[in-house]
């Protein structure tokens, strides 16, 4: 358990780095000392925006792919519940042909890590045998960008503990919803554009790969409302 004091002196420190030496400082660097200064918290869930929407709003990476359960446990009780907890989710079916290609192929932000994976496990495979062949209820666990959504946002009794959950398909809108709330008067960091365009990455579905992905992520269809063709 944090204790009040503990987590006092965090944020404190932090929000003194954040000020002093990150908010004017940019970089292609992980750090969660904005969330101090802040006062909110962006859960990063892979291949939904949040390279986007971190750099837009802290000028770095933020904190990387942490699940909620983290921040909980990271703050004191009282500053989980007051902070802004926010996130971004995306359409399964895009993010399943996102992902596939980011680790398979790389891309603007691929790190090393990500590269090994997708070399290991993608390399002389389509997306069609991706789907239907190595995507499973095991191997959907096997890297954090294959994790279903939900996973990031549930803390240990299973709620979903966001107070606001953003849709890249309105990405747009729904940033400028979080810029008022916490307070930064920004624009959208484009990292990549062409991810939100979702119609020609649908067409590459067949029938059977529809219902494979429907029925490994029917969660998150059901949480955050999606049909395939949204």
């Amino acid at each position: 358990m944090i204790t009040y004091l503990k987590d006092l002196k965090r944020k404190i420190k932090y929000s003194y780095v954040y000020r002093f030496k990150e908010l004017n400082n940019p970089g292609e660097y992980h750090s969660i000392k904005a969330f101090d200064y802040y006062r909110c918290v962006f859960i990063h869930i892979p291949k939904a925006a949040g390279m986007s929407v971190n750099k837009s709003l802290f000028g770095n990476y933020g904190g990387s792919h942490k699940t909620i359960k983290f921040y909980k446990n990271l703050y004191h009780i009282n500053t989980f519940n007051k902070y802004f907890k926010f996130t971004f989710v995306r359409n399964p079916w895009v993010r399943a042909y996102s992902t596939f290609n980011y680790l398979k192929y790389g891309g603007k932000n691929a790190n090393e890590r990500d590269l090994t994976f997708g070399r290991q496990h993608f390399k002389d495979i389509n997306f069609e045998t991706f789907i239907m062949k190595w995507l499973n209820k095991e191997s959907m666990y096997s890297y954090e960008h294959l994790y279903p959504q939900y996973y990031f946002l549930k803390d240990e009794n299973g709620i979903i503990c966001c107070d606001f959950i953003g849709k890249v398909e309105n990405l747009d809108v729904d940033f400028k919803i979080i810029t008022k709330k916490i307070g930064i008067n920004t624009k959208l960091y484009e990292t990549n554009t062409s991810n939100r365009k979702s119609n020609d990455v649908l067409s590459v579905y067949t029938a059977d790969m529809i219902s494979k992905i429907r029925e490994l992520y029917a969660e998150d269809i059901k949480l955050f409302q999606y049909k395939f063709n949204e």
